[in-house]
């Protein structure tokens, strides 16, 4: 069965698939061979479907849960309800294809007039699976994807995030304004993991001193955000945007009221304040761990040091010695080789030779000896 191929009825992902398809047959050409088109399968329809239906459910499950594994049982139920013929087995070889690495090579302008040329793998999954457990989430590039794709059903909105907000209240589109609120609080986590990662991975110094160097201008951003949000706080709680919701839910029939609404954009309103605190926070731990560091311990001169005698004997080193044998805390002008921990005192043994053995015994204690 096939559908018209007009450009109203193609889903956005596809289209966003097919513009970026010509630059990866590009990609894989060779000049000398001519133009390379890829010959298509019969079930390439299919598979290209599935795979965007399970990214569809990944990010749905995030906007509920946030930024986090889920396990493939859980994916197949919702996606199985979407497509009737979807088995596991084809799950799985979707996932697996989508969590493959690939090698994608690409230039750089080097400012005079050439490239830098580089490749990489680590960008291309669109699923993270998780070592040892039948878990996936989405990769950062799946939700970049995701992220453009919905661009084009809200190109209205094309403002920075937060102004979605207001501009949606103004206009009087109340029902995007639940799922601006939930990509706003889901943004808002993936930067939060973010930080939390720039922190305790090592790996990812780069992206830390990125953060630290566009610091001032990140938090201007969050400032300015906030501000923005407390706008769409006024708007919501609007005598007039209260008439105005109410004409609208009268005629489209929405099953929630505006108090929802008003929760949702406070939720946003924490979330972003607690961004802002964060980001802050961040800043301060590490620009402080920047500039601390860690040096590195000399072994060689220690060892070098206790290996090598000396010429004389001198104080120094036999208190040196008699610290590391002797008790804590104790002076080493004073010594007994009692004083040493665990130490044993044999001479007892010679006081017991002196006692004799006692060889008869007997059974009724009260009756005297003879």
């Amino acid at each position: 069965m096939s559908c018209p191929s007009t450009s109203s009825s193609i889903p956005s992902e596809v289209r966003l698939v097919a513009a970026v398809s010509r630059l990866v047959d590009l990609h894989q050409s060779r000049r000398e061979s001519g133009i390379y088109v890829p010959e298509t399968q019969e079930r390439a329809g299919y598979l290209l479907a599935v795979a965007l239906l399970l990214l569809d459910t990944l990010r749905e499950l995030e906007m509920d849960r946030g930024p986090c594994f889920v396990a493939i049982s859980e994916v197949f139920e919702p996606l199985k309800k979407r497509i009737l013929a979807v088995t596991a087995e084809e799950l799985d070889f979707v996932i697996d294809s989508l969590a493959h690495e690939r090698e994608i090579r690409y230039g750089v302008e080097d400012e005079k007039g050439g490239l830098v040329l580089g490749l990489t793998r680590e960008s291309t999954p669109l699923i993270e699976k998780a070592r040892g457990f039948s878990q996936i989430q989405l990769s950062e590039n799946a939700r970049l994807l995701l992220r453009v794709a919905a661009m084009k059903d809200s190109w209205l909105y094309s403002d920075i995030d937060a102004e979605k907000l207001v501009k949606a209240i103004e206009r009087g589109q109340f029902n995007d304004i639940p799922r601006f609120c939930k990509l706003m609080i889901l943004d808002i986590a993936s930067k939060n993991k973010q930080l939390s990662s720039a922190l305790e991975r090592p790996t990812l110094a780069e992206l830390r001193d990125l953060l630290i160097q566009d610091g001032a201008g990140i938090a201007q951003a969050l400032r300015d955000a906030t501000e923005v949000v407390k706008r769409a706080c006024l708007l919501i709680f609007n005598s007039q945007t209260r008439l105005a919701f109410e004409q609208w839910k009268a005629s489209s029939g929405a099953a929630y009221s505006i108090g929802n609404l008003q929760t949702e954009i406070e939720l946003v309103m924490q979330n972003v304040e607690k961004l802002s605190r964060r980001f802050v926070l961040f800043l301060e731990t590490a620009q402080r761990a920047r500039t601390t560091g860690g040096e590195g311990i000399p072994f060689l001169s220690i060892i070098q040091a206790m290996t090598t005698p000396a010429a004389t004997m001198d104080a120094e080193r036999l208190e040196a010695l008699f610290a590391g044998l002797m008790p804590w805390g104790l002076h080493p002008a004073f010594f007994h080789p009692s004083l040493l921990v665990g130490g044993v005192d044999f001479s007892f043994l010679e006081e017991t030779k002196a006692i004799r053995p006692v060889s008869t015994f007997t059974l009724e204690p009260q009756r005297s000896h003879d």
